[in-house]
């Protein structure tokens, strides 16, 4: 069932009520990582790479609720001229305009997460993709750099630890 766009189908939100709550559960490790480990935070790496993983959690985070986006060619452009003119207009953007511009404003988020997290690994000499860094399917696209950021909070807490 899709409503102005919207998939309301129960394995779209099924789908998204679990990825929302796999997002928090990591995003819950980093907050607490951050009082674990107060004073190796003030270095300067480490304060830049948890500023990092914070940006790709809220990226993960808000593209979770936009990944209902539709594939079809031109939408991300045509929702990208929409999301300029409202910033234009509007000076302002808040969560109605990021969903109503989905189809470009899910793709920045996921590109923001996946570039971050692609920095992290070149920084760390470490591999946080699997095998398959691309995907046409948005729902999957978000499961690879879940996965990946998923890693990076492993990699950072083990850094932190010794």
């Amino acid at each position: 069932m899709a409503t102005n766009g919207d998939d309301l189908t129960s394995d779209h939100l099924s789908w998204l009520v679990q990825s929302r709550n796999d997002n928090q559960i990591k995003n819950l490790q980093l907050f607490g990582m951050f009082d674990l480990y107060k004073e190796k935070l003030r270095l300067k790496d480490h304060s830049l790479q948890a500023q990092a993983l914070v940006a790709i959690g809220f990226s993960l985070w808000r593209s979770v609720f936009l990944a209902d986006k539709s594939t079809e060619p031109g939408a991300p452009l045509s929702d990208a001229t929409y999301f300029l003119g409202k910033v234009i207009v509007d000076n302002a953007i808040n969560y109605p305009q990021d969903r109503k511009a989905r189809d470009w404003t899910f793709n920045y988020y996921i590109a923001n997460a996946k570039m971050r997290l692609e920095q992290l690994e070149s920084d760390w000499n470490t591999k946080l993709f699997g095998a398959r860094r691309l995907a046409d399917d948005p729902r999957e696209r978000w499961g690879i750099s879940q996965n990946a950021y998923a890693k990076a909070l492993n990699h950072f807490d083990s850094l932190l630890r010794n």
